[in-house]
């Protein structure tokens, strides 16, 4: 199970959770890595008006972190226990992180698409898009889920608040894509005039 029931598992739970935050660090440096390396491309396009060109950037970027995601993922879940010895060799904190990184993992394939739609917003000056996603995901959502879902379903939820926190923004992310804001609109107007 994947909740701490007395104080040893509850120990060992804090160390299994500093394992894993260390091991998100370095995946979330890839998505950021990605959306960073985007964000200078959807400017450019912006800025000389070739909108195909933006949206090619910004579906490579979802691509590519997205697969990137699944290909961490999944090397986590054949190598998560080496991975782990690198931190820390104790049998019940290798089998509690391994156990947290096969559920916390998923969330990687929401939080990377939306690292690149938060990136997306900000190059082509819809920061309040962008802040409104960054805030969502980062404390809005992200503490209701992992408050709510223990509270609902009991301690072994825990882990899964996160998947669903990360899922609900790229629901929001993409109903914000497909309505265009009064800016947007306003630019496109006067663009064509």
């Amino acid at each position: 199970m994947l909740y701490f029931r007395d104080t040893e598992t509850g120990n060992t739970g804090v160390s299994a959770f500093s394992v894993v935050c260390y091991l998100l660090t370095l995946v979330f440096s890839v998505f950021i890595g990605v959306s960073d390396g985007i964000q200078p491309l959807i400017s450019r396009s912006v800025g000389e008006g070739k909108k195909e060109l933006e949206q090619y950037f910004f579906k490579k970027g979802i691509t590519l972190n997205f697969l990137l995601a699944f290909f961490l993922y999944a090397v986590l879940l054949l190598f998560g226990k080496p991975v782990i010895h690198i931190f820390n060799r104790e049998p019940a904190l290798v089998k509690l992180a391994g156990e947290s990184l096969s559920v916390y993992g998923i969330s990687f394939l929401f939080a990377a698409v939306n690292m690149v739609f938060t990136t997306y917003h900000l190059a082509s000056k819809r920061t309040a898009k962008a802040l409104a996603i960054a805030s969502l995901r980062s404390f809005i959502v992200n503490v209701a889920c992992i408050f709510l879902l223990p509270a609902l379903f009991g301690r072994q939820a825990l882990w899964t608040g996160i998947i669903a926190a990360e899922c609900t923004v790229t629901v929001i992310a993409v109903l914000m894509l497909k309505n265009p804001s009064k800016s947007q609109t306003c630019n496109a107007a006067t663009a064509e005039n």
